[in-house]
């Protein structure tokens, strides 16, 4: 992964979205309990966490500092509308990617 000097746009849900869903793969595979794919899922989740979800919850991490601790005066409609429409975003992209894993998981079969 290389560094920008240009920040990335990102909300602090997508990212716990993400970490959420690559951790309930892991733990969907792992509970039906064959030995092979429940090592291969656990190699898999902690090279995602190594390559991508590690630096993601740290970034969760100082985003939240930030507003817990830096940011003042935020308009109260503003931060509301700013909620609502990451929740719809997020509920959006939850449902797209069950339908994927859906289909990946029947394609196995």
């Amino acid at each position: 992964m290389k560094y920008s000097d240009e920040p990335i746009m990102m909300t602090i849900s997508e990212n716990l979205a993400d970490i959420y869903q690559d951790i309930k793969n892991f733990a969907y595979i792992y509970k039906q309990g064959v030995e092979d794919e429940m090592m291969s899922a656990l190699e898999l989740c902690n090279q995602n966490f190594r390559t991508d979800w590690g630096q993601k919850l740290v970034n969760v991490l100082r985003a939240i500092h930030e507003v817990k601790y830096t940011i003042t005066n935020i308009d109260d409609s503003d931060n509301i509308r700013q909620i609502r429409q990451t929740a719809n975003q997020y509920a959006a992209k939850r449902s797209v990617h069950r339908t994927h894993l859906h289909h990946h998981h029947r394609a196995r079969r």
